[in-house]
């Protein structure tokens, strides 16, 4: 029986691990600090359907939550956005 390779749960780990810093950057406002939201744009989030947030990038937390990993190979893992899907189906 051939061993299995290492490589899965490696490249897994990574991921995950890449995960969790794309969170802790939206949970500290960006590595370096992403601009502030001027004060129209707050003005407007408080109207519209997202929490108002002053936040940027983090009004409705869709973008933040819609990293994943989409592929796992041997030579590399992906993750990207799946946010695009939703702004596909936004009316």
């Amino acid at each position: 029986m051939p061993a299995k390779p290492l490589w899965p749960p490696v490249m897994k780990a990574w991921g995950v691990e890449t995960l969790r810093w794309i969170d802790e950057t939206f949970k500290e406002g960006g590595r370096p600090a992403w601009a502030p939201l001027k004060p129209s744009t707050i003005a407007a989030r408080r109207q519209g359907k997202g929490s108002g947030s002053a936040q940027p990038l983090q009004n409705t937390g869709a973008l933040r939550a819609s990293f994943d990993v989409t592929e796992l190979t041997e030579a590399h893992v992906t993750i990207e956005p799946v946010f695009h899907s939703m702004l596909d189906t936004a009316t």
